[in-house]
């Protein structure tokens, strides 16, 4: 099965008068990664934003942009999943109707659609 081409990244946003941009982890020819590499990336660009960060986008979340609406997962590499869940970094995503928060798997982490959200300003 063939991955679709990736959105181009970086993407730069600014809400709540903080700049952000999407930057891709995932690299051409994988379809996922592990969390550990997915943190290790995030360091390498310096994108190793958590908690207050995914909560502060999550606070102002109509002020995302539309056109990211389906288009992409907004990554974190915050972890503290349900227990039922093994660790993981958090993702906000579009559900239709709301950006809501779900977690990745510890082993895979996906894929074309996720972007680590990096503060600029």
């Amino acid at each position: 099965m063939d991955t679709p081409a990736a959105p181009k990244s970086p993407t730069e946003f600014t809400i709540g008068g903080r700049t952000y941009e999407l930057v891709a982890f995932v690299k051409e020819g994988e379809h996922y990664v592990s969390y550990d590499t997915m943190v290790q990336r995030a360091k390498e660009l310096n994108a190793n934003f958590g908690t207050e960060d995914r909560q502060f986008v999550l606070e102002h979340q109509d002020e995302i942009p539309k056109e990211y609406r389906g288009k992409f997962y907004l990554a974190f590499t915050d972890g503290l999943p349900p227990l039922s869940y093994p660790p993981g970094g958090t993702y906000l995503c579009w559900n239709g109707y709301r950006w809501s928060r779900r977690w990745f798997l510890r082993d895979r982490v996906s894929y074309y659609l996720a972007r680590l959200v990096r503060r600029v300003k």
